[in-house]
């Protein structure tokens, strides 16, 4: 009998452990997008995007609900995206996507300002829930906290 009671506590240990660790959301991507749009942390001003342009300029494909974009004029490689997903799988779809534009973003800039291409490389892209964020920065950390901020 004990052995069983010290099973069902370890069972009901490990289940209050996997809730507590249950994969966070992003409720607010607006605010999000506004507040990284608004940080310091941009070598140049950044400039608000259509919605409809977002597949052209970041390579998108995918379906998506929301989008808010911003850029550089070109003069870095500053950019910013908040996309939201119908769902996780879909996420992940717009998550690799985005790692092929880094990669094409960093190849274009090295033909011509390959001072960016470490900005590129080391700019945060993350998946939180059906969230996407994708920032070209200054500061990788500081769009990563503000990021974290709006995780719930």
């Amino acid at each position: 009998m004990k052995k069983i009671s010290a099973l069902l506590l370890i069972l009901l240990l490990t289940l209050t452990a996997l809730t507590a660790c249950a994969e966070k959301t992003i409720t607010e991507p607006a605010a999000l997008a506004e507040a990284l749009a608004a940080a310091d942390i941009y070598s140049t001003e950044i400039y608000p995007l259509d919605k409809s342009l977002v597949g052209q300029i970041f390579a998108i494909t995918g379906a998506y609900t929301e989008a808010y974009a911003h850029a550089s004029a070109g003069d870095a490689a500053d950019e910013l995206l908040v996309i939201v997903a119908e769902d996780e799988p879909g996420a992940e779809a717009l998550l690799t996507q985005l790692e092929k534009h880094m990669a094409d973003f960093s190849a274009l800039y090295a033909t011509y300002a390959a001072d960016q291409c470490p900005r590129i490389e080391g700019a945060l892209l993350m998946r939180v829930g059906a969230v996407v964020v994708w920032c070209v920065s200054d500061d990788t950390d500081a769009a990563k906290q503000i990021v974290q901020n709006y995780m719930k």
